[in-house]
């Protein structure tokens, strides 16, 4: 594929306007802040990606409480990317089939996972670890198609960044937040705290689409 990369040749450049590109981007960043369906579902990408990766990084720790061996550590983490692509993968079809506000209530599920996490053994969080990363392939999959539909091609890239800065910052506020839980009290309790912020931040989303009709 590196021989065929490099033997591409890109088009000449036949546009004939001239375009102030910043005020592109600037424009594309008044339209994610300012839509509130948008602003909405950039909220709720965030959520259930920033807050997911969260999850990740502390199903490491979990794994380490309860003894995981390396080799296993692995194959859980191969089954989790697995599920995730899956769910990426099945999204559009479950979605057609379940409705627009159906698919957006089932991406409640690793927040109520993470509570369960808070005080499950091993066995019983299994399924949920590895279902969660189905549901993050599906969420962000469907989220970006709802995403993609209220805003034009032109601005779609930089939107899109928007709610990627937006899931960055929450990420980093959560991480530290759950991590400061987890050394002053417990795992399990970093797994509450985690599980109730997702949907607090969750229904806040839904009730805003809700308002605006968009579910």
């Amino acid at each position: 594929m590196i021989p065929v990369a490099f033997s591409v040749e890109e088009p000449n450049d036949i546009s004939k306007q001239k375009k102030d590109h910043i005020a592109e981007v600037k424009r594309a960043v008044k339209y994610s802040l300012t839509h509130p369906e948008v602003r909405a579902l950039s909220l709720l990408f965030a959520v259930v990606f920033g807050l997911s990766v969260v999850g990740i990084w502390t199903y490491f720790f979990f794994y380490r409480e309860h003894n995981i061996s390396i080799v296993w550590f692995g194959i859980l983490n191969a089954v989790f990317g697995l599920a995730s692509g899956f769910g990426s993968f099945a999204a559009h079809k479950l979605e057609k089939s379940a409705g627009k506000k159906i698919s957006l209530y089932f991406l409640v599920f690793p927040g109520i996972s993470f509570i369960v996490l808070a005080y499950a053994n091993l066995l019983t969080s299994l399924p949920f670890i590895i279902a969660n990363g189905f549901f993050l392939g599906y969420g962000i999959t469907i989220i970006i198609t709802y995403i993609n539909d209220l805003t034009e091609s032109s601005i779609r890239a930089t939107v899109l960044s928007v709610a990627g800065m937006g899931k960055g910052l929450l990420f980093s506020l959560m991480a530290v937040a759950t991590g400061y839980v987890m050394d002053l009290y417990t795992l399990g309790c970093a797994h509450l705290f985690l599980g109730i912020s997702y949907i607090i931040m969750f229904m806040f989303s839904i009730l805003v689409l809700h308002r605006r009709k968009v579910i």
